[in-house]
Order: C-alpha cells, then structure tokens, then sequence
C-alpha cells in the first residue's frame, strides 16, 4: 500500500488517514486501468501512466483541501 507516496510532492503534506484513501483510491484506478487492457498498462508506458493517474489524484486531493481549509 502507499504506493501514492513516492509521487508527493516535497512541499505537500497529507496526513496518514488521507495517504490511506488517496493510496487506495490509486491503487484501484490502476487496477482497472490493467484489467481493461488498455495501452497505458503496457510495460513501455506503465510506470509514466501509474506517475500521470497519481499526480492526478494528488492535485484533486491539494485542490480539495484548500477549498476546505479556506472555509
């Protein structure tokens, strides 16, 4: 698990509640990127694509914890 982690950003901090969620919810979206046997899971293509589909998640959880830390 947390297979997440090496794609924070150093100037980023979740707490480990959070990693867990984003790590799974990561984990999940690669599993079913690779049983739908798409492109992105090929070998030549797999670790930039599991990089994109984590900065991703990573983006949308900062994004998110700004707008509920500003209320």
């Amino acid at each position: 698990m947390a297979q997440i982690v090496p794609f924070i950003p150093s100037n980023t901090a979740f707490d480990p509640e959070t990693i867990n969620i984003l790590s799974t919810a990561f984990e999940s979206a690669w599993h079913s990127i690779e049983t739908s046997n798409s492109p992105a899971a090929r070998p030549a293509y797999a670790f930039a694509m599991r990089e994109v589909v984590a900065r991703t998640y990573l983006k949308i959880a900062g994004c998110c914890r700004s707008d509920i830390n500003a209320e």
